[in-house]
């Protein structure tokens, strides 16, 4: 069959919906079937562009995942910086609390066990890092990582490892002197070889 019906005029007319068979169209919307992705999966040679303003402070969002991994990621770039509660990166806890991890301005903030809908803000947050904070560990209160181990800058020329410190559960002193005063509340102290005294008056030890 051939139509010379002008355009705008529809050629034919058809009353059934019944699928034919053996009829196949070569052009949807004036596009070949390779124009589009398959639902079983594809690479896509474009930029994919997701409904925009989806930001709302709870389980929804332009993408839903639905419980599956995301990886091959190389970067992630925010839209703004974070100041809004729904911006960030949230950890479920139940249907209606999150912990937050947040970024604004070089500080890293965390907020445990947030109410979804209520925003995240300096006052109510944790610091966890701030661009002073981590480095070379050259300047005091830096960090320093390297390798498996840690190390802090403190206060004065001095750096402290986690292995310059006693830990809780107990340990021993070496060469200890205490600036100010030990206090040891309801507890037998044992295993001394001396007890020296500070002669306040003349500075000498007795």
């Amino acid at each position: 069959m051939e139509s010379t019906v002008a355009s705008g005029t529809a050629p034919l007319v058809v009353a059934s919906n019944t699928l034919v068979d053996n009829l196949n169209a070569d052009l949807l919307d004036g596009k070949q079937g390779d124009d589009y992705l398959l639902k079983s999966g594809g690479t896509m040679t474009g930029t994919l562009t997701l409904k925009a303003g989806q930001y709302t402070d709870d389980y929804t969002g332009a993408l839903n995942a639905n419980n599956s991994n995301i990886y091959g990621v190389n970067s992630i770039y925010t839209a703004d910086s974070s100041d809004g509660g729904s911006e960030g990166i949230h950890f479920y806890r139940d249907a209606t609390h999150v912990d937050t991890l947040w970024m604004n301005s070089g500080v890293m903030y965390f907020v445990p066990n947030r109410v979804l809908g209520t925003n995240t803000t300096a006052a109510n947050s944790k610091i966890i890092a701030h661009s002073g904070n981590v480095g070379t560990g050259d300047n005091n209160g830096q960090v320093k990582i390297a390798g498996t181990n840690v190390s802090v800058k403190g206060l004065g020329s001095n750096a402290y490892s986690s292995t310059a410190y006693l830990p809780l559960t107990g340990g021993t002193l070496s060469n200890a002197t205490f600036g100010d005063a030990l206090t040891i509340r309801r507890t037998d102290v044992r295993t001394l070889a001396a007890i020296r005294f500070q002669n306040y008056s003349s500075g000498t030890t007795v």
